[in-house]
């Protein structure tokens, strides 16, 4: 009885040991949608023969750590053998080992940066710098993480920073910096947005859950992606993953200010970006994407295949119907065109060889069943074809038996009215001042430094970058020393046509011209209603002026250099050419853009 009671003492003793002394790993933080971990992973897949991992991102620890599963480390060259180490001790110092009380960690990061650009007439405000308001970092950073025993995760990111709209607009000078209050940035225009990362997460080695502020990328596209991009500077979001080796299930939520805010009667002011109901007015409406996304692998995992779908969901009376938060649902199948516009998409990626990958997207957004009014052959009716591709290939290779290198090329075609629509509540032609349940959503703003102190509201495409009416073609070139440098080559060309996210939805009849509706369009005439004034800095002359396809051609080269563990340099250089700049014929124009970045972290 004695011996036995011991033992038992020595086994209580032993748990409270373990459980209070001894580290429990915790493996649910979230890394951004542009992790090296993830991109190391990604080239390790196609050294051995791999399609690629998913590209539903961003990952939380416990899913990286489940990429490596499918990995042989005996069958990797030494650069990969590098590459696995990084990402190893990239993951292992993320993971933080807790006690019952769990822990709180802390950072801040130093950045200073200067842009230094040729032409500050035609190339002024974030969107027009190829370095745009996603990759630029604020002066100050202060990081919060915080873990519990195994299963949460929170962190927040609090910056010291210029915000998106500038008293002085961006680039309307030769040289501007992110130094808070040194002209021609001014102390009103200190952003007071952020933070522009911030969740909690809870989660195993299977599930994850996320509600928070988060980038959300989907798809492998290099210059975007026609679903999901990563455009925005956030999404406001509850995002759950439920993962494995073979299969992967993604629901995703995120919520917009509903475009009545500011188009139709709650817009004071025209052109992007564009002040509407602020601080003091009762904003209203629910404006939601509801997402599913399943990816599986397939062929001994040399292929990939991902189906998604999508509603944008419209309330003008903040209703938010839980039966269409259903993850089993089909969306398109819930037939309340009045309340939703449903956009489904397709993705596969195979790699037939080693370090070699071909990959596919292709969206669908509007198409006649049969039965219903065809474009170009219906007399009356027709809802314009809204279809997205995107095609590319990838190819990994050794340099000096010491650094990674990847060249990929990529091809993209969107259809005029891809992520465009009227209101549903009726076939007829949206008119100007009338939003539509679109896929150009908008995120809020407030801007001391601008009439006063306004609301501002910032249109962007939720999908591909650059939209509909869009052809474009990317060659890109990395060789990278993981956790060390990175050097990078980019050439883009684009061909746009007429249509942009301000251009209104129209019904397509047998004798409307078909250069009106094809992509690039070179006529604008018949969507003279346009939510977008004549002054709009976007189009320098009248919308019906617009009588040319666009070409911008754009040459990059970018490299970074950690020069210790703390203290990182960057500098990006890009050339652009654009001709029929703005759409209008013979408006040629051209810059030349310089980035210079210093980081230290502590």
């Amino acid at each position: 009885m004695k011996n036995k009671k011991f033992i038992s003492c020595l086994l209580i003793l032993g748990l409270f040991f373990a459980t209070n002394v001894f580290a429990i790993d915790n493996h649910q933080r979230i890394n951004s949608v542009d992790s090296d971990i993830y991109e190391g992973i990604r080239d390790l897949y196609l050294s051995q023969s791999l399609a690629l991992p998913s590209a539903a991102a961003p990952y939380s620890d416990a899913e990286l750590i489940m990429m490596l599963d499918l990995l042989d480390p005996n069958k990797f060259s030494t650069v990969d053998k590098d590459i696995y180490n990084y990402v190893l001790e990239s993951l292992e110092l993320s993971q933080k080992n807790t006690n019952d009380y769990g822990k709180i960690d802390w950072g801040v990061d130093f950045n200073l940066e200067g842009y230094v650009h040729s032409n500050t007439e035609d190339f002024q405000r974030r969107e027009n710098f190829q370095y745009d308001f996603q990759d630029a970092e604020p002066l100050i950073n202060i990081g919060v993480e915080a873990w519990d025993t195994t299963n949460f995760y929170g962190l927040g990111n609090f910056s010291i920073g210029n915000n998106y709209s500038l008293k002085n607009a961006f680039g309307s000078t030769n040289l501007t910096t992110n130094v808070v209050a040194l002209p021609p940035n001014d102390i009103q225009d200190l952003d007071m947005n952020m933070p522009y990362r911030a969740f909690i997460a809870f989660g195993n080695d299977t599930n994850s859950l996320s509600i928070g502020r988060d980038r959300v990328k989907w798809g492998n596209g290099v210059a975007s992606n026609l679903l999901i991009g990563d455009n925005l500077p956030y999404l406001d979001q509850l995002k759950y993953t439920n993962f494995s080796n073979q299969f992967k299930y993604t629901f995703l939520t995120a919520f917009f200010p509903h475009p009545n805010n500011y188009i139709n009667d709650g817009s004071t002011s025209d052109g992007d970006p564009t002040t509407g109901l602020g601080q003091g007015d009762e904003v209203q409406g629910t404006y939601a994407l509801i997402a599913h996304r399943g990816e599986g692998r397939l062929f001994n995992n040399k292929v990939g295949i991902a189906l998604s779908e999508t509603i944008m969901y419209s309330s003008l009376d903040n209703v938010l119907d839980l039966r269409y938060l259903s993850p089993t649902a089909l969306f398109h199948d819930y037939y309340i065109r009045a309340n939703a516009n449903s956009m489904a998409a397709f993705e596969i990626d195979y790699t037939p060889f080693k370090n070699f990958n071909i990959y596919a997207q292709m969206v669908v957004d509007e198409f006649a069943l049969p039965g219903e009014p065809v474009p170009g052959s219906s007399s009356s009716g027709a809802h314009p074809n809204a279809f997205g591709y995107l095609a590319g290939v990838r190819y990994n290779y050794d340099v000096l038996n010491e650094f990674k290198g990847s060249t990929s090329l990529e091809f993209a075609f969107t259809d005029p009215y891809l992520y465009l629509r009227g209101d549903g509540t009726t076939d007829d032609d949206q008119l100007a001042g009338n939003y539509g349940i679109n896929y150009v959503v908008a995120f809020r703003e407030f801007s001391p430094a601008i009439d006063g102190g306004n609301t501002w509201y910032h249109s962007e495409f939720l999908g591909y970058k650059y939209g509909g009416d869009a052809i474009v073609v990317n060659l890109n070139s990395t060789v990278k020393k993981y956790g060390k440098w990175n050097v990078e080559a980019n050439l883009f060309y684009m061909l746009h046509g007429t249509f942009d996210k301000f251009t209104t939805w129209k019904e397509i009849d047998s004798s409307d011209d078909e250069s009106t509706y094809t992509t690039p369009t070179t006529d604008h005439s018949k969507n003279d209603n346009h939510n977008n004034d004549s002054t709009n800095r976007e189009a320098s002359s009248l919308i019906s002026n617009r009588d040319s396809v666009s070409r911008t051609l754009v040459l990059g080269a970018s490299a970074s250099y950690d020069i210790s563990e703390n203290l990182n340099i960057f500098a990006q250089l890009d050339y652009i050419n654009i001709k029929n700049y703005q759409n209008v014929s013979g408006e040629n124009t051209s810059d030349v853009q310089l980035v210079l970045s210093f980081s230290y972290s502590i």
